[in-house]
């Protein structure tokens, strides 16, 4: 958990150094794996994780499409201050590796016991259940009208020739 949290934010540190849109997009994917293990490990299931990782991923391959037709010649220079965080990151994360950090997250959500049985009741029960069928609903129809509005033949992502 403290490696994922340290190269967390490491990934949020080396987003201020990057100008490349595409380099950036992937550090956003990378960012988004992390949260999503995190969010994981501190629940009991990986379905809400695995959820937002499928939301943000989609969103994420969009802008990347854009972004590869926007900035397709740009030229990528790895710059020296970029390298010497990776380089400092990666050595104290060996430096933390071989030190006992599971004291300091003892913590958990779920170390009492009734949360296990209720944690995922809470959003299929009356007041919750509601809003997560609209939710679900709008976005099956936000879905429907986007590949319906979408034209292959005249847009920002049409073929070349």
């Amino acid at each position: 958990m403290m490696k994922i949290l340290l190269m967390s934010s490491s990934l949020t540190l080396m987003m201020m150094t990057i100008s490349h849109p595409v380099t950036m997009s992937i550090i956003i994917i990378m960012q988004t794996i992390m949260i999503s293990m995190i969010m994981g490990m501190s629940l009991l299931n990986f379905w809400f994780s695995y959820i937002l990782f499928l939301i943000m991923i989609g969103g994420m391959l969009i802008m990347f499409m854009y972004m590869t037709n926007v900035a397709s010649n740009l030229k990528f220079k790895l710059s020296k201050i970029l390298f010497m965080f990776l380089i400092t990151i990666t050595i104290s994360s060996i430096i933390l590796s071989n030190t006992d950090m599971n004291y300091w997250f003892k913590f958990s959500v779920t170390n009492n016991s009734l949360i296990p049985n209720l944690l995922m009741t809470k959003y299929y029960n009356l007041p919750s259940n509601l809003m997560l069928m609209m939710m679900m609903a709008y976005l099956m129809i936000t879905l429907i009208m986007t590949v319906k509005i979408t034209n292959t033949k005249s847009g920002p992502l049409r073929q070349k020739n």
